[in-house]
This record gives structure tokens, C-alpha cells and sequence, in this order.
């Protein structure tokens, strides 16, 4: 093999090896812009402050719902953007507790450009107090979190008979 060749065949390898590299850094970085975010860890000594709870999409009309949850000077109210009512505390610790007992999930971000024109979007936000004073705020796909839709509807429901 004469030393040009070998040349060659070296310089050839060497660009195979530099597009694998490439690829994998491309791949890696597409991987960490889609995937989703980690979720905060909520302190046990940590109150609930507020709620906002929007779905959209989905197959029919009841698919689609608010919800807003709110605590100020000790008072607590529930409102799903047309009705809104007053909860009292022990209905609030309820809230806390369906939200602490959950398995929530991270929002998924669809890769850029694509679109699915019938999917649910669902966005659970939740802001804590800790006996500090600081504010921990989490940011939740509220598809699955079908104990805390029942609790909430009830309350509305019981508060309008």
C-alpha cells in the first residue's frame, strides 16, 4: 500500500468518524428540546396558593374546561370561568390532598412543526407557599389527573343545588 493510499483511507476514516460525532451531538440536542421538563419538588410544609387549570381539544364539548382556584386572606374560592363559589378550608386541604396523593406528568412539547389538529391540550399550573414565604410553582399535563376534575365539578355541583 503506497503512502498516498494510506493517506487517503486515514483522511477518509477520519471524516466517517467526524459525521457519527455530528450526528450524535444533532441527535442528542433535538432530544433535550423535546423532552420534557423535570418537575419541582413541592415541600410538605408547603400550602396551596393558587390553581389554573385549562383544557382544550379533545372530541366533544365537555372535554374543554377551566378551572381557577385561588387563596387570599384566608379566603378560598372556585371558579370554572362562568360560576364562581367560595370553598371552605376543609375543602381546600382536599384540594392540597388530591394534589399531593397525584402522579402528575410533565407537559410534552411537540417537535417543531408538528401539529395534531385533534389533540387534548391540558395545563395544570400550581403555585405552593412554603412556611418561608417562597412560592414553588409547578407546571403539569392535566390529562391524567382525573380524581382532582371529580373533586373540583363536585364542589360546583353541590354549591348549585
Amino acid at each position: 500500500m503506497t503512502r498516498r493510499m494510506r493517506t487517503f483511507l486515514l483522511c477518509g476514516a477520519a471524516a466517517v468518524i467526524a459525521m457519527c460525532l455530528l450526528l450524535m451531538h444533532r441527535q442528542a440536542a433535538a432530544h433535550r428540546r423535546n423532552a420534557a421538563p423535570s418537575l419541582p419538588v413541592i415541600p410538605a410544609d408547603a400550602a396551596l396558593l393558587s390553581l389554573d387549570w385549562t383544557q382544550t381539544g379533545g372530541e366533544s364539548a365537555d372535554g374543554s374546561f377551566v378551572f381557577t382556584l385561588m387563596s387570599e386572606n384566608g379566603a378560598y374560592t372556585l371558579s370554572d370561568g362562568e360560576d364562581s363559589i367560595s370553598l371552605t378550608a376543609d375543602q381546600w386541604r382536599q384540594v392540597e390532598q388530591t394534589l399531593r396523593a397525584g402522579e402528575h406528568t410533565a407537559p410534552v412539547e411537540l417537535p417543531e412543526g408538528v401539529e395534531v389538529l385533534d389533540a387534548v391540550e391540558s395545563t395544570l399550573s400550581v403555585t405552593w407557599r412554603t412556611v418561608n414565604g417562597e412560592t414553588v410553582s409547578a407546571v403539569y399535563d392535566g390529562q391524567r389527573e382525573t380524581a382532582l376534575r371529580e373533586l373540583l365539578t363536585g364542589f360546583l355541583a353541590a354549591s348549585a343545588q
